[in-house]
């Protein structure tokens, strides 16, 4: 047995398994610790490093340069809390250099799991012989050893989607995955897509000291989520200095060595140019399955994206497959419940998944999240609701840490009063949101929060004066009008 860097197995010819997972993702590791835990043999074939773009350029690298960009933001307002201010400068060397540190830790530590549970890792890229046979490749390619399998599960991810005519080359005109290693904080910035991806950059650039632009061809940000929740943050971010521009189209993009130069018409038919010393495509992510082969094996997919029951199952026996390479809820916990499930149902033991119960989180400056349906999807399928609202500006916490913008929004069976959506806009969102998810994952009702307890002062309080405006019963708020 020959081993590589961090103890990666490199050649051990027709080895044979009972799960090779392609993949060491938020998805792909998981399937294969799961697995290991099960009692199954598993081999996980990763061409670059563990963690996939989640740990090395997504997730834990963007919320590391939130961390700093709020923490900024707190001291240029410091003197609401009676301190003094000066002007304050990131170091982005110095911040790139903790990111990796961060990431080689985590990296590290997931490594350690995997060898723990007795998986074997390999380096290199997998290509699908067939549905029993995975051949792994150097970093050019070419062909390696195989390993024999009993299934196969396809965790392989996405990368940052292109735009036609705006072509990355890391300098003038970037991706995410650039933007997590930029040497400096560049004085201004285009970034072009207003979703998750547009959002949090736009917050992380803007509390940097960056000027900001966002835009966006669709006639909103955020365009999936609750419109309320949106208008409010759009409200928030543009009171920043953050410029969005939505309705509106790239029509063209023009670089040189000191600045880019895009090009714009809205819906309007008006046009419009922006100078700015780079631009950052945020239009999506598309699934990768290069060097896959799914053609040959007849494995069915849509746009690119490998499609599944809800079993995980592809069309071709023995082959699963989680994560962005299957499209609909691109998010590192999704990927890895996906996991469990792909694995169970390789075990005979099939589950499926909840996703109105996946919590979708936005890392902007406020945050945002939400579990279930929005007030509008609720209407769209005819559910009477009940809705409640709670602003952060009436509660102790968020006013004495300074942070009151924002509300707890909860969406309810008018009949039977089940929670069927909750959603929340301000500091803490995305941790807020856990009430949220466990109150629909057990099928929680009004009546039951209620009868809850919240710690004071708290900013959780929000969810259950929420709920209790969605009964007309709001202690901390005027009585609604009749």
């Amino acid at each position: 047995m020959i081993k590589g860097e961090a103890g990666i197995l490199m050649r051990e010819q027709h080895k044979s398994y009972d799960i090779c997972v392609i993949g060491a993702g938020p998805g792909g590791y998981v399937a294969a610790i799961y697995g290991a835990q099960k009692g199954k043999r598993v081999a996980l074939v990763e061409k670059d490093h563990i963690g996939g773009t989640c740990l090395n350029r997504g997730c834990i690298p963007t919320k590391t340069f939130l961390a700093a960009a709020r923490l900024r933001r707190g001291l240029l307002k410091s003197e609401v809390f009676s301190l003094k201010k000066s002007g304050l400068q990131v170091d982005m060397g110095k911040l790139v250099k903790r990111k990796n540190g961060i990431v080689a830790l985590l990296r590290k530590s997931i490594e350690s799991l995997i060898k723990s549970h007795g998986v074997d890792s390999y380096k290199g890229s997998g290509r699908i012989v067939n549905s029993k046979t995975v051949e792994i490749g150097n970093a050019e390619r070419e062909a390696g050893e195989k390993i024999l399998t009993e299934a196969i599960i396809i965790a392989t991810g996405s990368k940052p989607g292109q735009l036609p005519g705006v072509i990355p080359d890391g300098e003038r005109i970037i991706t995410s995955d650039h933007a997590v290693d930029l040497s400096s904080i560049p004085k201004d910035i285009i970034i072009i897509g207003g979703g998750v991806i547009g959002s949090e950059f736009s917050s992380i650039f803007r509390n940097m000291g960056s000027k900001v632009t966002v835009i966006e061809m669709l006639p909103s940000i955020l365009p999936t989520e609750d419109r309320e929740i949106v208008a409010t943050l759009r409200r928030i971010l543009e009171r920043s200095g953050i410029e969005i521009r939505t309705d509106t189209k790239v029509r063209e993009v023009k670089k040189d060595e000191k600045k880019v130069v895009v090009f714009t018409e809205n819906q309007r038919g008006e046009k419009a140019h922006y100078e700015a010393e780079k631009i950052l495509v945020a239009a999506g992510r598309i699934p990768y399955t290069e060097g896959l082969e799914l053609e040959d094996l007849g494995v069915r997919t849509e746009r690119g994206f490998v499609k599944v029951n809800g079993k995980m199952e592809t069309n071709v026996p023995g082959i699963y497959a989680i994560g962005d390479v299957v499209g609909g809820l691109m998010l590192a916990h999704a990927a890895s419940q996906e996991a469990i499930v792909a694995v169970d149902s390789i075990l005979g033991h099939p589950s499926q998944i909840d996703y109105r119960s996946i919590p979708r989180c936005i890392y902007s400056i406020p945050e945002a999240a939400s579990v279930g349906l929005s007030e509008d999807e609720a209407i769209a399928n005819k559910i009477a609701v009940n809705v409640g609202r709670f602003p952060f500006s009436a509660n102790g916490k968020a006013i004495i840490e300074g942070e009151s913008e924002g509300f707890f929004k909860v969406i309810a069976d008018k009949e039977i009063g089940q929670i069927i959506g909750v959603h929340v806009l301000g500091e803490n969102a995305t941790d807020l949101i856990g009430g949220g998810v466990i109150s629909m994952a057990l099928e929680g009702t009004i009546d039951d929060i209620e009868a809850s307890v919240q710690a004071h002062p708290t900013l959780f309080e929000a969810f259950k004066e929420a709920v209790l405006d969605a009964k007309g019963k709001a202690i901390h708020l005027p009585p609604k009008l009749k």
